[in-house]
């Protein structure tokens, strides 16, 4: 099991069913053990958040991913936690820490 940290999480803005085919079924790859058909939910997050954080190891496999969308609530600016997956072999291993904390980095820049 490879070790991770905050410059490894990698950010991709924007419709990955348009733009990077190969993550989205990277992703629906490691959601399987987790849900039998991922592709529905996947697709209903998709269309809702514009951004995925992640992680691939060394081989460029995926390992984690977190997606989230920047809204507005009552006039506020809010953040949408959506889909937030871990592959098998991590589970457990405090990767989604990593990724919720890179997320909490990006909006304390912005503030």
């Amino acid at each position: 099991m490879e070790a991770f940290n905050l410059e490894d999480v990698k950010l991709f803005e924007g419709r990955l069913s348009r733009s990077n085919l190969k993550l989205l079924k990277s992703m629906a790859h490691i959601m399987l053990p987790s849900y039998q058909n991922s592709y529905p939910l996947l697709y209903q997050e998709e269309q809702h958040c514009q951004k995925v954080y992640y992680l691939e190891d060394s081989q460029d496999q995926l390992v984690a991913f977190f997606m989230v969308n920047e809204e507005s609530l009552l006039g506020l600016p809010s953040v949408y936690i959506g889909l937030n997956v871990v592959s098998e072999e991590y589970k457990n291993s405090g990767i989604a820490n990593l990724i919720y904390f890179m997320l909490k980095v990006m909006i304390s820049k912005k503030s």
